[in-house]
């Protein structure tokens, strides 16, 4: 079983651990970088990335405190500021 799918299925069975979508975020991403460029998709990379901030601020965490959430919400906002999300 792949990580991915490891997580994925954890992921299924507990909605409420922001740290989760968060891996699989980071996971996605590194998948996407390490493709040629006119075949990356990070769509997957942001939406895990946005659920994990979701959970965070209907739970009242506050994930700046967190150095992983910083970190990917850097890279997503580069994503995205760069066009390499589609929304």
């Amino acid at each position: 079983m792949e990580c991915r799918e490891l997580l994925v299925q954890m992921y299924e069975g507990e909605k409420e651990d922001y740290e989760i979508p968060l891996r699989l975020s980071f996971v996605y991403y590194q998948i996407e970088s390490h493709k040629i460029a006119s075949k990356r998709d990070y769509n997957q990379t942001a939406a895990y990335f946005d659920t994990a901030k979701k959970i965070c601020e209907t739970a009242g965490v506050d994930w700046t405190a967190d150095s992983a959430m910083v970190q990917m919400n850097e890279i997503v906002e580069m994503l995205r500021s760069k066009g390499l999300i589609r929304e």
